[in-house]
């Protein structure tokens, strides 16, 4: 069966371009960090469809396949659409409502959608267009937080010529463009895959990489991103000050399926139990470390939406407390909300019996 690749987030290439010298402190020069493709989402064996909640929120907007958005909006997103087909854009537009509301974002948040053939076993991928360190608001100096991140701390638009964030999904693969959360057996649900995507481009991800056979991290002058911080083992060794960077010893921790999420907030989110990530032996580019790991998070569970593989007919339109966790540990203002989205079911108007 197909197995699909989720979105890329991992750092290819990384080099420092420019230093980014207005509204910076005297003392601190901001420097941009430009990264490749970010994390990729894997087609998946076919999987049950996610569950809808019972219960109603209060609401104030319901779209006309009867979705309603749970909360008001309280960041600003734009969409720069290149080649999506106008339904695609309407469910890409679907995801950045939920995390409009799910957000406080007072500087913009830009975001490039385009649609693409890609290879075969990826759904999409995506990310952070480049990452900053030591401008103005920096909460950690010489740590790479992305761009959209960034501006929020900084009070001001670091790159306003560029997207924020990078989306691209593969042309060639069946779409289920539906916003109720039910794709049909045999199609891939793209407001999962657009909200996953989105959540990468405002998270970043980790630097880690290996190859051949050495472990390593770091982004340009080998920066680690704020992800980095927060990597530590089982027994709680953080990877970036525990082992040499770059060190043999360092790509066995990577490839161990023994690697956790340390951060507070993404453990509150977890009830009190480190997140565990993916890590698989052999490290795989893009997908180890940027997601959570498939077993212990597995289609169904509320915090399925980060996992490498999505299946035809499963779809998640939730974050998932990890993941704001997550956010929140990165300092964003993120808010745990279960169910920002949910569906009005009406038996006789379901999609499956409409006329």
């Amino acid at each position: 069966m197909a197995t699909r690749p989720r979105t890329l987030l991992a750092v290819f290439c990384v080099i420092l371009v420019s230093l980014f010298g207005t509204r910076v402190q005297p003392q601190a020069v901001a420097s941009q960090l430009f990264s490749g493709p970010p994390s990729a989402v894997l087609k998946g064996n076919q999987a049950p469809r996610s569950s809808l909640p019972e219960a109603l929120a209060a609401a104030d907007d319901i779209d006309g396949q009867g979705s309603v958005l749970a909360q008001a909006a309280t960041a600003t997103m734009t969409v720069e659409y290149e080649g999506l087909p106008p339904e695609a854009q309407a469910a890409f537009q679907f995801a950045v409502n939920i995390w409009k509301s799910a957000l406080i974002a007072p500087v913009e948040i830009k975001i490039r959608a385009t649609w693409q053939a890609l290879d075969q076993q990826l759904l999409g991928s995506g990310g952070p267009s480049t990452y900053f360190r030591n401008f103005t608001g920096a909460p950690r100096r010489d740590v790479g937080y992305p761009v959209a991140r960034a501006n929020q701390f900084a009070n001001a638009d670091l790159a306003p010529t560029s997207p924020d964030m990078v989306a691209m999904f593969n042309s060639t693969h069946s779409w289920y463009f539906g916003t109720d959360g039910r794709p049909p057996a045999g199609s891939f649900d793209f407001v999962t895959e657009a909200l996953q995507i989105i959540g990468f481009g405002l998270s970043g991800g980790p630097s880690f990489k290996v190859v051949n056979g050495s472990g390593s991290w770091g982004l340009a002058s080998g920066t680690p991103t704020i992800f980095d911080q927060y990597v530590v083992n089982g027994s709680n060794q953080l990877l970036v000050s525990s082992f040499a960077n770059p060190s043999t010893a360092l790509a066995d921790q990577l490839q161990a399926n023994n690697l956790f999420f340390s951060g507070p907030a993404a453990t509150a989110g977890a009830r009190g139990t480190r997140p565990k990530l993916y890590a698989p032996n052999p490290w795989a580019q893009s997908l180890s470390l940027a997601h959570l790991d498939e077993q212990t998070y597995p289609a169904g569970d509320p915090n399925s939406l980060i996992t490498p593989q999505l299946a035809p007919g499963e779809s998640a339109h939730d974050p998932g407390p990890i993941f704001i966790g997550f956010l929140q540990d990165f300092g964003w203002q993120a808010f745990d909300r279960p169910f920002l989205t949910f569906k009005l079911v009406v038996p006789e108007l379901s999609r499956e019996d409409a006329p």
